[in-house]
């Protein structure tokens, strides 16, 4: 598992996936039918078309086409996956930079800004100090009240035997259910619901920190 420090194979990753694209193996557009991500988010109070949303660890683009009628930004460190992004949507907002500054009042983005706030894949590729830093800078771009919605690896009988017993279980890169419901309500977010398929969470800010 690469590290989300690990620039170089994020760029090298942009390399691969735009060598299949010329290749034709790969689109960054076969995503929009995918909509697993809208039917959750079309049950959560509060949500609308338009609202400010912020992608985290965006990459190349590829959830873009399911998040279009929010008021969407792409957040990423590569600058070769943004350029990707760009190719396949002009209009998109992206903006480059580290997720572990986020907390940095003004660094990127204002206090507040943003409505929702997602991830897909992202904290699992951080070490626990790291994850640390970004869900303190995703508290303080959400608005009150706002919603962090992510899917993450999560830890099972099935998949980390280490994990039975123990529901708090931590490697430093993942959580069983519970133990991310745990380590979400010390940065200030509850649990609204959890998903088994493709193992999503959808938590609202209860608090600043």
């Amino acid at each position: 598992m690469a590290d989300a420090r690990d620039l170089p194979v994020w760029e090298n990753h942009a390399d691969e996936i735009r060598q299949e694209i010329g290749e034709g193996k790969r689109s960054l557009e076969l995503r929009d039918g995918n909509d697993r991500f809208q039917k959750v988010l079309a049950t959560v109070p509060g949500v609308e078309k338009g609202q400010r949303f912020l992608d985290i660890g965006c990459g190349a683009g590829m959830w873009y086409v399911n998040f279009h009628y929010f008021d969407y930004v792409g957040f990423d460190q590569s600058p070769k996956m943004l350029e990707l992004a760009k190719e396949t949507y002009p209009n998109i907002e992206v903006v480059n930079g580290n997720a572990l500054e986020l907390a940095e009042s003004g660094k990127y983005f204002q206090d507040g800004e943003f409505d929702i706030v997602f991830t897909s894949s992202v904290l699992q590729h951080n070490q626990h100090v790291d994850k640390v830093e970004i869900l303190k800078g995703i508290n303080r771009l959400l608005k009150e009240g706002g919603v962090f919605f992510c899917t993450e690896n999560t830890f099972s009988s099935e998949n980390q035997p280490l994990s039975v017993n123990n529901a708090l279980y931590n490697d430093a890169y993942s959580f069983t259910v519970a133990g991310w419901i745990c380590f979400m309500h010390e940065f200030g977010f509850e649990l609204e619901q959890f998903h088994t398929v493709n193992q999503i969470y959808v938590y609202r800010k209860v608090r600043n920190l």
